[in-house]
């Protein structure tokens, strides 16, 4: 009896260790907190171009401390916000997870939507009623979905961001909450799709004394001397946008009288500035205190989208003073976070990522001053003579349902009730379009939907091809061209390097340091994360973690 008393002990001893090791590795065997940083509209070059500007803590840190690579690329076309965030966190293209656009034309509903549109859902912490909002338009799950999944949903996940479809979509489906600030009332809401009424702490935010009112008092006024600013051209140029109440885009920036003379949504001039970067930062900070992350038993998530860098460049452009003085204000929020991690969480418990939805063009006027390429193009002539030709060959109608030139949705209805072939109308669009010498080439859809292009551009835009959301017929520029009359600041979302070339960077818990340009796409940060995690990657996830961080 003894020597089987003994024995049953023996092996409550090593059930006990195995379930302590079975603990320590749900604890210790993987990182406390995954913080996944979105810089919208952050070209690569930002990186090189302000580098000798930049503190230790911020861009470099991540640089000097942990992976990097100098060939990191979107692989698809066109590059928007909306696409961007779902692309990074389902670890798939629109081909896959149906985000084609920030606005694109369903079939399924035979109308215009928006990405994040919810009418099912409602906003919260709003008085004034707004659109509801959901990832419910997103065909796949993300990567903090399968966190959630796999840890029985103990996981807590935060996201917050200017902009709700930069909020939503990393959350995906599962998180505790997604947040953004409201252009009209400049308070933090969210979505009945995560909640039905806003956490203590994120309403105590929106009473009371608010930052964003404290903020909006202020004048945006340069970080270093103005005449430091030699990566930039002057301040005073023609290329820039003005804000409401100015008679230059000259620095300072007067928020108080800018809103003003704002007629409507007047906290949106707010994000405008660098210190709508400065509220994100701000709560995140408050989301890791108040929602205790990177405390519990299994690993949490942080998702944080800095979109203000996107609404100063679509004015001012990547030439522009207000462009390079973000991103040094940009470098200071990212270092301010650090040493928040640092001393809450420790940074050796952290995984951090950061990258950008999509980069941005250089002003197109500016550009032609400089004899590079680029051009204007008239897209109502263009769209009328498609709707002209189509009505004199094959009858009248509505031929074009929705779209521009470079996103033509057709009314399928009618070729139908014609007896038409699509794909014969498609090609005739094309041959109409091609005429015109803006663009490079014209893809139809019918090619990218039965046809596998691995190289160039065609390529790009097959991984963005989807069969219930995507357009007809495609116009590809030649060059960096604009409609006319857009001769002030920038935009983006085509296949070119100034557009898809974007920094991608990790830190933090057992990530090696790595410099290096290997080419990397964001698609393949999600499959990382996952395995660093030990859980599934997303359900139309089909890319490879990234070479060198995992061992």
């Amino acid at each position: 009896m003894k020597q089987l008393s003994s024995r049953l002990n023996l092996l409550l001893i090593l059930v006990s260790m195995w379930s302590n090791f079975s603990i320590a590795q749900t604890t210790e065997d993987k990182p406390k907190l995954v913080v996944g940083i979105v810089i919208d509209q952050m070209r690569y070059d930002y990186i090189s171009r302000y580098w000798e500007k930049y503190s230790d803590g911020g861009f470099k840190r991540m640089i000097h401390n942990g992976f990097s690579t100098s060939n990191g690329y979107f692989n698809y076309a066109p590059t928007k916000t909306g696409p961007g965030h779902a692309s990074i966190y389902t670890g798939t293209t629109p081909a896959y997870h149906g985000i084609v656009a920030n606005e694109f034309y369903s079939r399924d509903e035979n109308k215009e939507v928006y990405c994040a549109e919810d009418v099912t859902e409602k906003v919260i912490g709003s008085p004034i009623t707004g659109e509801g909002m959901s990832p419910r338009r997103l065909m796949s799950t993300t990567w903090t979905d399968e966190l959630k999944l796999a840890t029985n949903q103990q996981s807590k996940i935060i996201s917050v961001s200017m902009k709700n479809r930069g909020a939503i979509f990393p959350a995906g489906h599962l998180a505790d909450g997604a947040y953004w600030l409201d252009d009209v009332t400049g308070d933090w809401i969210t979505t009945s799709f995560y909640l039905n009424k806003l956490p203590d702490w994120v309403a105590l935010l929106n009473k009371g004394k608010r930052r964003v009112d404290e903020i909006a008092s202020q004048k945006w006024t340069t970080l270093l001397p103005i005449d430091e600013y030699t990566e930039s051209i002057a301040d005073d140029n023609p290329y820039e946008k003005l804000f409401p109440g100015e008679k230059s885009p000259t620095f300072p920036h007067d928020l108080k009288k800018i809103m003003k003379s704002a007629k409507e949504e007047k906290y949106g001039y707010v994000k405008k500035t660098p210190y709508g970067n400065t509220l994100t930062t701000e709560f995140a900070i408050k989301a890791i205190e108040q929602e205790k992350l990177g405390q519990h038993k299994v690993t949490d998530a942080l998702l944080i989208s800095y979109s203000s860098t996107d609404k100063i460049g679509h004015m001012f452009a990547p030439a522009s003073i207000e462009v390079e003085d973000t991103y040094l204000r940009m470098d200071v929020e990212l270092k301010n976070l650090f040493e928040y991690l640092d001393s809450s969480v420790g940074m050796e418990n952290v995984v951090v990522f950061l990258t950008a939805d999509h980069g941005g063009a250089h002003n197109p006027q500016y550009l032609k001053d400089l004899k590079l390429p680029s051009g204007f193009y008239d897209e109502k002539a263009i769209l009328s003579k498609v709707e002209e030709s189509l009505s004199a060959e094959f009858g009248e109608g509505k031929w074009i349902l929705y779209g521009g030139v470079s996103e033509i949705y057709l009314n399928r209805p009618l070729i139908k009730q014609k007896g038409l072939d699509l794909y014969s109308i498609e090609k005739k669009v094309a041959d109409i379009m091609i005429e015109y010498t803006c663009f490079r080439d014209v893809l139809l859809g019918e090619d990218l939907r039965n046809q596998e292009f691995d190289k160039g551009y065609k390529a790009l835009y097959s991984n963005s091809y989807n069969v219930r959301n995507s357009p007809d017929v495609i116009g590809v520029f030649a060059g960096n061209y604009f409609k006319e009359g857009k001769t002030k600041g920038t935009g983006h979302s085509t296949a070119f390097s100034y557009d898809t070339h974007v920094p991608i960077m990790m830190m933090g818990w057992k990530v090696p340091h790595k410099e290096t340009d290997q080419k990397v796409y964001i698609t393949d940060i999600a499959p990382t994360i996952c395995s660093l995690l030990k859980i599934n990657v997303p359900s139309a996830c089909y890319y490879e973690p990234i070479e060198g961080i995992l061992k």
